[in-house]
């Protein structure tokens, strides 16, 4: 399966962070798929399950690995958002 979108428009200086969890550019519905598996073509997350998802992660980092808000984080990982994600359940 390929996904194809019309390309995004956003305000000039906008970070990363900010375009996925704070600004619905495009007035995008929270029910709406997010991250699709390629080759099931099943819906992983919709847009509100992953800004709460990446949030989690977020406070994981910050809370209980005490890295500083804005620290710059590289994450070495398996192609799938599973073994991210289950890391910070404990």
């Amino acid at each position: 399966m390929v996904y194809t979108a019309e390309p995004l428009e956003y305000p000039e200086g906008t970070t990363l962070p900010e375009l996925l969890l704070e600004r619905n550019v495009n007035n995008v519905p929270p029910d709406m798929p997010a991250i699709i598996d390629g080759v099931s073509g099943a819906t992983v997350y919709n847009y509100s399950s992953f800004r709460a998802t990446v949030r989690r992660v977020a406070n994981y980092l910050c809370q209980d690995i005490n890295l500083p808000r804005g620290a710059v984080v590289g994450i070495l990982a398996a192609n799938s958002v599973r073994g991210i994600t289950r890391s910070t359940h404990g």
